[in-house]
């Protein structure tokens, strides 16, 4: 899946509850999330936390309805 965009990653996910599509988002963009995070909170285990939050309520949101543009994703 390394060859998707992240918007049809997105998608296959949602429609499909693909894990391996949300494990190449995660993989994508797990560096950049918890650098933002440690920069936020300034130490590691809460921006570990920060970065599991920012994943799980993104797999959440993907699944809900209203959000099926996607338009929100990653939005840092």
């Amino acid at each position: 899946m390394p060859d998707m965009n992240d918007m049809a990653l997105i998608q296959e996910y949602a429609d499909r509850d693909s894990e391996p599509a949300f494990a190449s988002l995660v993989h994508r963009h797990i560096h950049l999330v918890y650098s933002v995070a440690f920069r936020y909170v300034g130490n590691e285990p809460d921006a570990q936390d920060v970065t599991q939050a920012v994943f799980l309520i993104s797999c959440q949101e993907s699944r809900e309805p209203a959000s099926k543009d996607h338009a929100h994703w990653l939005a840092l």
